[in-house]
């Protein structure tokens, strides 16, 4: 589940209110959160903003995170491109390494298991 919200002013207190909200939704739907896995995310555009105060699910902290995959696409705390760009990178730079790894084999196995066999 996602849950969205906007702290505007420094004024945090429309966003804990909408946190409560939710969990309470939660609680009446018989849905348990599990805190260990629950992540914040905090967007912000400004600059040298203090970060805001931890949100807490019953007594356990959220942790607050700077990056979040989310179905697949890597977001940060700026909404920029870059750190989807380098997960996309280092994922399709591992499959070019096995691809070429298979692709330099098969030159070997070619001579080995079929030029060998005399018919």
């Amino acid at each position: 589940m996602t849950e969205g919200g906007c702290i505007r002013d420094d004024e945090e207190e429309e966003y804990r209110c909408l946190v409560r909200d939710f969990v309470a939704w939660c609680h009446n739907n018989s849905l348990q959160l599990n805190t260990s896995k629950t992540k914040e995310l905090v967007i912000d555009f400004g600059r040298d903003r203090p970060r805001p105060r931890p949100v807490q699910i019953g007594t356990e902290e959220v942790e607050g995170v700077q990056t979040y995959k989310y179905l697949g696409l890597w977001l940060d705390n700026r909404l920029d491109w870059t750190s989807n760009t380098r997960q996309l990178y280092k994922n399709t730079q591992s499959r070019m390494y096995f691809l070429i790894l298979s692709f330099d084999s098969q030159y070997l196995f070619y001579p080995i298991l079929l030029c060998s066999q005399d018919f």
